[in-house]
C-alpha cells in the first residue's frame, strides 16, 4: 500500500491528472485477495475479491469471481474470465461495464474504447515517469475521450499486482472498470489453465 501511495504522490506533478478521481487496485498473494480502494482521507475500500488471480485448478471454479462490498459483504459486481470472447469482463447489476477481449480490445458498456498501451521502457524514457521504475512499473494505458477512465498505471512486485486508476467520473463504477485493464495481462498469461479445462 505504501508504494502505491508514493506513486500517487509522485504523479501529482502531472497537471492532467490533478483533478481526477484516484483508485488503487492491488492483489495480495499472502492474503489471497484483491482490494479496490478509493484514495482520499482516509483511503476507503470500495470492494474486495477473494482471490489474487494466481489461478490454480482445484475444487473451486475459477471462471467467475464476486466483487463484494466493504460493509455488507454482498456482491456489488462479478468478474468473468475467458467467457464470451473476453479475457476478462466486469459486470455490475448483471450488465457488462468493462471488458478486455481476446483480440486485445478494451470495451466499456460494450462500446470499443480506443487506448494506447505504453510499455515500461517508453514511459521510463520520459523524466516525469522515471521514479516509477523502483515501484515495479510494467506498463500503462492512456485512454481517450470515450472512456470514463483517463490513465491506468500497472505495477508488479513478486507475485503481487497493483494498479493506479485515474477516473474522470466520481463514482466507484469507474474503479470496477479499471479492473479489466489492471488484471488483463495476468489472466492472459494463464490462458493455458482455461485451455486445459476445456479438454
Amino acid at each position: 500500500m505504501n508504494s502505491q501511495m508514493r506513486c500517487l504522490d509522485y504523479l501529482k506533478h502531472l497537471e492532467s491528472l490533478d483533478k481526477m478521481e484516484q483508485y488503487i487496485i492491488r492483489t495480495s498473494e499472502k492474503e489471497k485477495k484483491t482490494q479496490i480502494m478509493r484514495v482520499g482521507t482516509p483511503v476507503e475500500i470500495v470492494g474486495t475479491i477473494y482471490t489474487d488471480f494466481n489461478l490454480h485448478l482445484g475444487n473451486r471454479g475459477i471462471t467467475e469471481e464476486d466483487i463484494v462490498g466493504p460493509l455488507s459483504n454482498r456482491s456489488i459486481g462479478k468478474i468473468e474470465l475467458y467467457q464470451n470472447k473476453n479475457i476478462i469482463a466486469i459486470k455490475s447489476k448483471k450488465k457488462e461495464i468493462s471488458a478486455y477481449t481476446l483480440e486485445g480490445e478494451y470495451k466499456e458498456e460494450e462500446i470499443i474504447i480506443p487506448y494506447r498501451k505504453i510499455s515500461k521502457e517508453s514511459l521510463l524514457a520520459k523524466p516525469e515517469y522515471l521514479a516509477l521504475e523502483e515501484m515495479g512499473l510494467t506498463h500503462a494505458y492512456f485512454l481517450g475521450e470515450l472512456s470514463s477512465l483517463s490513465q491506468v498505471f500497472c505495477f508488479e512486485k513478486g507475485s503481487d499486482l497493483s494498479g493506479i486508476v485515474y477516473a474522470k467520473e466520481s463514482d466507484d463504477i469507474s474503479a470496477l472498470k479499471g479492473l479489466s485493464l489492471v488484471l488483463a495481462k495476468r489472466i492472459e498469461n494463464q490462458k493455458f489453465i482455461f485451455e486445459f479445462m476445456k479438454r
